[in-house]
């Protein structure tokens, strides 16, 4: 048995097939956060239109310091759902 996007073209019988994955990143609040707020939240979701998974963002406010931190974050959704 394999795990594989439903999209993949070569299927064999016994594949388990992905079509939708949502991953919630946390993280501490930045300075400049209301401070009503625990932590801020990233959530990365995958959606099939029926041609192919597409990828979208959701969150009211995710503050990095450096690009490389926002880059991290995509790698491991990547990893994950891909």
């Amino acid at each position: 048995m394999n795990i594989v996007a439903v999209e993949k073209e070569d299927k064999k019988e016994d594949d388990v097939f992905i079509d939708e994955v949502e991953i919630s990143y946390y993280q501490e609040p930045d300075c400049e956060s209301s401070k009503d707020s625990d932590y801020q939240v990233l959530r990365l979701k995958t959606a099939n239109n029926g041609v192919g998974r597409f990828i979208f963002m959701e969150t009211s406010r995710w503050a990095f310091d450096e690009i490389d931190d926002i880059i991290k974050i995509l790698e491991d959704f990547k990893k994950r759902a891909f």
